[in-house]
């Protein structure tokens, strides 16, 4: 079976090229599905960052506001550390489970959605990397228009990542966003179509 990973900056729209090979009938296991699964009430994760956090991270139905840890962690990096240090294992462990799965299936061809692929060094765990790439300014548009986040908080974010030309460099083929769905739809198809002529 082909491991697949896709990696990316934030905002490059590694969830949209998920949903495009989803849409072609393709495997596909999202890391930040799978930490939103963890964290969720009644999973493991969840009991262990309450632990950490305290209650007051937590929503009126007993979900973590995200959104709320994500403004504390990047202000953190200890603090994010030791998050990373409870879900990671978790996720990771969740993610053999389906791939096992998948292989038992008989899929040839599984994607990963891995936002931090070479920061965690998970690289080696797969059988090609692909990295969405974006213009900057682009990037940084559309997390305003989409995601309202501001200046300052999309850099804070971005500090946490390695550049998107070192994940370039580290990449066994890109793809690039910076234009129409169409356009993407179109690199993802050609991607798809090469893989299985291989």
């Amino acid at each position: 079976m082909r491991k697949i990973a896709i990696t990316g900056i934030m905002g490059s729209g590694k969830s949209t090229v998920g949903l495009i090979l989803k849409k072609k009938g393709m495997s596909f296991i999202s890391a930040d599905e799978l930490v939103t699964k963890t964290i969720a009430p009644n999973n493991p994760g969840h009991t262990k960052l309450l632990t950490l956090l305290g209650p007051e991270y937590l929503d009126s139905k007993g979900y973590f506001n995200t959104q709320k840890i994500a403004k504390a962690v990047f202000q953190n990096k200890a603090l994010l550390y030791q998050i990373e240090s409870i879900i990671h294992p978790i996720v990771w462990d969740l993610m053999q489970k389906e791939e096992q799965k998948l292989r038992l299936s008989g899929k040839k061809i599984v994607f990963y959605e891995i936002p931090l692929l070479f920061e965690k060094k998970w690289e080696h765990f797969f059988n090609l990397i692909i990295v969405i790439a974006i213009d900057l300014q682009v990037q940084k548009k559309r997390l305003q228009q989409y995601r309202n986040f501001s200046c300052e908080e999309i850099k804070n974010r971005m500090q946490f990542q390695i550049s998107q030309e070192e994940k370039i460099k580290k990449a066994d083929h890109v793809i690039w966003n910076s234009s129409s769905l169409k356009v993407l739809e179109k690199q993802v198809f050609s991607l798809i179509h090469s893989l299985k002529t291989d």
